[in-house]
């Protein structure tokens, strides 16, 4: 991979106006993350060969918009790195934040069915993303671990159904 960097100085991003720029493009943005990365992108930061690939597939989608009328399914993505780190840490996870992650992980399915769709027209995103993995079975197994409200469901585990007909046997003393 070719590993050159360009940097512009200070002096001559004011010229520019690239402070303004990143608010338009972060303003853009359907994603926590896009936002995220406008606000600090700064030209030179990514290497050539990285940046050329981000650029081709930005034309990519820019092509494919202009052509056909498709609804780009990122704006319903959480940001789930904070969890991924507090739960890597701790190894617990909240009945809230285990919803989370599965709106994370339908999110991501849409997103590769999304590519699946248009794969033909989308051949430098489509390898950009192919490490995108999907959870059907982690998913299949635990998803129904979840009531409609988002709560964990008795049967989640013998502890937990014990504990709530305490609680109901309890609450009706």
């Amino acid at each position: 991979m070719n590993q050159e960097h360009f940097r512009i100085s200070s002096s001559s991003l004011a010229a520019l106006e690239w402070p303004s720029l990143q608010i338009q493009l972060a303003a853009q943005a359907q994603t926590f993350v896009a936002k995220e990365k406008f606000t600090t992108l700064v030209p030179g930061d990514l290497e050539n060969d990285v940046a050329l690939d981000y650029a081709h597939v930005a034309c990519e989608i820019i092509k494919l918009k202009n052509t056909k009328n498709f609804f780009l399914p990122l704006a319903d993505v959480p940001d789930v790195r904070m969890l991924l780190k507090r739960i890597s840490r701790s190894g617990i996870i909240t009945v809230p934040e285990f919803a989370e992650f599965i709106q994370f992980h339908k999110a991501t399915q849409s997103l590769i069915f999304f590519l699946n769709k248009y794969s033909a027209d989308l051949t430098k995103a489509r390898g950009t993303l192919d490490g995108l993995e999907s959870l059907d079975a982690w998913i299949a197994k635990h998803f129904a671990l979840l009531d409609n409200r988002g709560d964990l469901v008795d049967w989640a585990s013998d502890d937990l159904s014990a504990l709530r007909h305490l609680e109901k046997e309890l609450h009706a003393k």
